[in-house]
């Protein structure tokens, strides 16, 4: 593989000097991988990774969430836990420590099917309904947890916002006049 050291990313003709690279967009992988030589990439142009999310052919570079070719690729969930693996990792090499290996995890799926109505799948469960729609809603608590002060997050969910697109069937029903 050739190797080629960047010292800047430009985006939008602002141009960034850096060492280290971070990128962090889409739902699917860039078509941006399957440029480049010596990356391996699957049928769905995902870069192919080996048991601790480098690059195959390449110690350097990690690759997680859509853009890697893991079993759960294309979730949230699936980014987040990928960024928290290769982040020990990645910690662990500077400290020369051995990597660990990293274990994919099942995302779970709740998919707003319409007011108070989803469909959630834990594991092997499947919840569907009111029920459905409630785990949507604890759901929408935990992400709301994990990026706004207790007090915001409470006040957000008694809201009834969600961290899905509200379309004209999942929206509530307009006050009476």
């Amino acid at each position: 593989m050739v190797r080629e050291e960047l010292q800047e990313v430009v985006l939008k003709g602002m141009a960034i000097k850096t060492e280290t690279v971070i990128w962090t967009a889409g739902v699917r992988a860039h078509k941006f991988y399957g440029s480049i030589p010596g990356i391996e990439t699957d049928k769905r142009g995902r870069v192919s990774v080996d048991d601790f999310l480098r690059v195959k052919g390449d110690d350097r570079l990690f690759i997680i969430g859509d853009g890697a070719g893991t079993m759960y690729s294309g979730m949230a969930q699936t980014a987040i836990h990928d960024g928290k693996a290769a982040a020990e990792n990645i910690i662990r090499s500077i400290n020369g420590v051995a990597l660990k290996i990293y274990r994919p995890k099942q995302p779970y799926y709740a998919l707003p099917v319409g007011q108070r109505w989803a469909a959630a799948i834990v594991g092997a469960l499947h919840i569907y309904g009111y029920a459905g729609w409630i785990l949507r809603r604890v759901a929408d608590m935990r992400y709301f947890l994990t990026i706004l002060p207790l007090i915001k997050a409470i006040r957000v969910f008694q809201e009834g916002k969600s961290i899905c697109e509200v379309c004209d069937m999942c929206a509530p029903d307009p006050p009476p006049e």
